[in-house]
């Protein structure tokens, strides 16, 4: 995940993976939503998809578009890479006063 922000970094494998959605959970208080939007394949390994998201954060709803990249391998999400479509604005959206000190456990992007 790009950007200087709160949920920002490098995940790698199952743990860190799981350990991202809680945190991006738990900082948007379970309000967040995904909004799946056109879906592009073509003839490799490679699938994008525009995701629009929303969710409150320190009280203020939020909206956001990002595209989904994914390596698949054997029909399964082998790897994948979140593009912010504003990256400045989603730094803003996801820079939570009270999640400061939330990247201790992640390498950066």
């Amino acid at each position: 995940m790009p950007g200087q922000n709160a949920i920002a970094g490098r995940y790698e494998g199952i743990d860190q993976v799981m350990a991202y959605f809680a945190r991006r959970r738990d900082l948007a208080q379970n309000s967040l939503r995904l909004l799946p939007g056109e879906l592009l394949v073509g003839e490799g390994e490679m699938v994008a998809s525009l995701i629009d998201g929303t969710a409150v954060l320190d009280g203020q709803e939020q909206q956001w578009s990002t595209v989904g990249l994914y390596r698949l391998n054997h029909a399964r999400i082998e790897a994948c890479w979140l593009l912010p479509l504003d990256a400045v604005a989603f730094d803003r959206i996801w820079s939570c006063p009270q999640s400061e000190d939330a990247r201790d456990e992640v390498t950066d992007a």
